[in-house]
């Protein structure tokens, strides 16, 4: 199974989106899945340039750090 990257914006403003996401996680978790979920709790929709915070800054540099390991760069 590929592994998962999920980021997660707590104060999401779209519609359903961190249902889907919450959706999404829980079965993955089920199945065991290679899964890295991080959620930024205060973060907004597009949080990474819109939300300038250690936390947004975190979960930034976790995800290119995934992104190396997984993609063998």
């Amino acid at each position: 199974m590929v592994p998962f990257f999920v980021a997660r914006a707590g104060q999401d403003e779209i519609a359903t989106m961190n249902d889907s996401i919450d959706r999404f996680v829980a079965p993955a978790l089920a199945a065991n899945a290679p899964l890295t979920c991080m959620n930024h709790a205060s973060g907004e929709h597009g949080f990474d340039n819109q939300n300038d915070d250690d936390r947004s800054r975190e979960i930034v540099t976790t995800a290119l750090a995934f992104l190396r390991a997984n993609l063998g760069v």
